[in-house]
């Protein structure tokens, strides 16, 4: 495969490739008006993933969150944790991005 910039050619095995793209601009719209290669497009849209906005996924939240503090328990090396207000309180937050935000 080569690259679409690149003055040379690089080998590259596909079959352990993985790219993932986030974008806060609707990409089919940026084609549209040329602000985004409708070529490099059609290179990544070939799975599309739809993130779901997580103020659309409330009841998520406290286990979402739980596993957070559960990682951040290991990180530090000490036992973390929410209580149910702090829980009530993140469940009533807009979240105007999606779970990436949190």
């Amino acid at each position: 495969m080569s690259g679409i910039i690149a003055n040379s050619t690089v080998e590259i095995d596909l079959g352990i490739l993985r790219i993932s793209v986030a974008a806060y601009l609707d990409l089919k719209q940026a084609v549209q008006n040329p602000e985004f290669r409708v070529d490099f497009f059609f290179r990544l849209a070939v799975l599309p993933i739809e993130s779901v906005p997580l103020r659309d996924l409330r009841e998520d939240i406290p286990l979402i969150a739980q596993r957070f503090m559960g990682r951040q328990s290991v990180a530090h090396r000490r036992e973390l944790a929410l209580s149910n207000a702090n829980l009530q309180t993140l469940q009533r937050y807009a979240w105007p991005g999606n779970v990436r935000e949190f």
